[in-house]
């Protein structure tokens, strides 16, 4: 799943054609389907139009076991995707190191917004 999800995201935001936006919302639909929540992160990165209707639909429906077609039939069918699985490890400590953080704590409290600005960007950047 990880090589789809940067090329959908970027076709997500950018598509004009109606045909193509909805291909690209039942992507994320199935691919909920199958992962359940795990999906959450990516969604979160698209267009608040389609945050919102892709939060509607999965609010909306009821988890089931799904069945793969083809592969092995296992017994068990059920199974949990941890989002930490489907994306790539990123070393935030060489942006983020000793040196950062003290930075950010030797800003004054007058510059409240720079303070907590910095600490979105890293909580951006962790998640």
């Amino acid at each position: 799943m990880k090589p789809f999800f940067t090329e959908i995201e970027k076709k997500a935001k950018t598509a004009t054609q109606p045909t193509l936006k909805k291909l690209l919302i039942d992507f994320y639909k199935q691919t909920f389907q199958w992962i359940g929540q795990a999906i959450i992160p990516f969604v979160d990165k698209l267009k608040k139009v389609h945050i919102k209707e892709l939060k509607a639909y999965f609010d909306s429906y009821k988890q089931v076991d799904m069945i793969p077609k083809r592969g092995k039939n296992e017994k068990s069918t059920s199974f949990k995707v941890d989002t930490y699985d489907l994306v790539d490890a990123v070393d935030i400590f060489k942006k983020f190191d000793e040196g950062w953080s003290m930075k950010v704590l030797k800003i004054p409290l007058k510059k409240w917004k720079e303070k907590t600005s910095r600490i979105q960007e890293l909580a951006k950047a962790a998640s």
